[in-house]
């Protein structure tokens, strides 16, 4: 009898934890959907260095550990992008865009001893410096790891690239894994 009661009381609470869930994802997140960016944007003022005027990001997009980090003006943020800051001052200069799925990461586990799991070492934090105009297609990773990175003026970074070292060379154009210099803008 007590197994007769727990199910059909189980089956009660499936249904209404169902149209909650109904009610909140079909009534509710439309209007969420409204406040979601201006929420996000705030938080993310609230714990980063600066955030300049006129920055957009689309839906979906993490930032993670940004305390240090400076946004200029006018940045644009693809959808998915990961945004992992943490330990380092880094900088996102004005004008710079990003497409879909963009990772830029600062850390690295240590893994030269051997006495101890690659998981246990100490993090090594690098930042990532990303000057004016600069276009990061969609997919690019930028990963600092034990080394700065930095992203010269006018660059253009072809969608799914790796960056792992500098780019140097001004309005230029890099793809590829590990990124390299394929030719000027001009």
């Amino acid at each position: 009898m007590k197994t007769e009661n727990s199910f059909a009381m189980g089956m009660y609470m499936k249904k209404i934890f169902s149209k909650l869930f109904n009610y909140l994802f079909t009534e509710i997140a439309p209007y969420l959907i409204i406040i979601r960016h201006p929420l996000h944007l705030f938080l993310l003022k609230l714990n980063s260095k600066n955030v300049g005027k006129n920055f957009n990001f689309h839906y979906g997009v993490l930032f993670l550990g940004t305390k240090q980090t400076t946004f200029g003006d006018n940045i644009d943020i693809g959808r998915h992008s990961f945004l992992s800051m943490g330990g380092t001052q880094s900088s996102i200069g004005n004008n710079v865009m990003f497409g879909a799925g963009v990772s830029l990461i600062t850390i690295m586990h240590q893994y030269t001893d051997l006495t101890i799991p690659m998981k246990y070492q100490p993090s090594i934090y690098s930042p990532i410096i990303i000057e004016d105009d600069v276009w990061l297609g969609d997919g690019v990773k930028v990963i600092s790891g034990s080394k700065p990175i930095i992203i010269r003026k006018g660059i253009i970074i072809g969608a799914g690239s790796v960056v792992t070292n500098n780019l140097d060379t001004e309005y230029g154009i890099y793809a590829g894994s590990p990124a390299r210099f394929i030719k000027m803008r001009l």
